[in-house]
């Protein structure tokens, strides 16, 4: 299942004590598709449905102005894609930025069945995807040969997580 120019990547800061109340507050936004509390600098990483820059836009906008939200980073979507599984049935996973000066996106995502979703995200990482494993010990293993083929990345290990289910009927691809 495939897309083009639909939804985007929003990396929050959260003001100290207030991101367990955003993270809340994400999973009864209409717009969401998942949101997840990761380590790292940034506290949360929200998926958001825009089908166009004038959404995306509004949508980033609004998820900023909320009260507990210090700063954001929208990356919007070029073209993405996932697998038939859908991401809450497996057993681990984490979201993976990757980028490799001179290679495409589509070679990382096209080698590794263990990649469940991927989208283009323009900006400082030239993607990002759902690194699927049978436990969290096959996740790092997954993650590091990335690194090992030479790509750089940056890791978002979610602490919590919250999916919107309703995307399995809902999915418009």
């Amino acid at each position: 299942m495939n897309w083009t120019m639909r939804t985007a990547y929003v990396r929050v800061k959260c003001v100290p004590g207030q991101t367990e109340q955003v993270w809340q507050k994400i999973q009864t936004w209409k717009h969401a598709i998942g949101a997840w509390v990761v380590d790292g600098q940034w506290d949360l990483l929200v998926w958001y449905d825009a089908s166009d820059w004038k959404d995306s836009y509004k949508w980033a906008q609004e998820l900023r102005s909320w009260t507990g939200v210090k700063q954001t980073s929208t990356h919007w979507v070029y073209e993405g894609g996932k697998t038939a599984q859908w991401w809450w049935n497996g057993n681990a996973g984490a979201w993976i930025w990757a980028r490799w000066p001179g290679k495409t996106s589509e070679e990382i995502q096209s080698k590794k069945d263990w990649l469940w979703s991927w989208a283009s995200t323009p900006g400082d990482y030239d993607s990002i995807s759902w690194i699927h494993g049978d436990n969290w010990q096959q996740v790092w293993d997954r993650a590091e040969s990335l690194k090992q083929q030479g790509w750089e990345t940056e890791m978002n290990v979610p602490l919590k997580a919250w999916w919107n289910k309703n995307w399995e009927q809902s999915w418009w691809a």
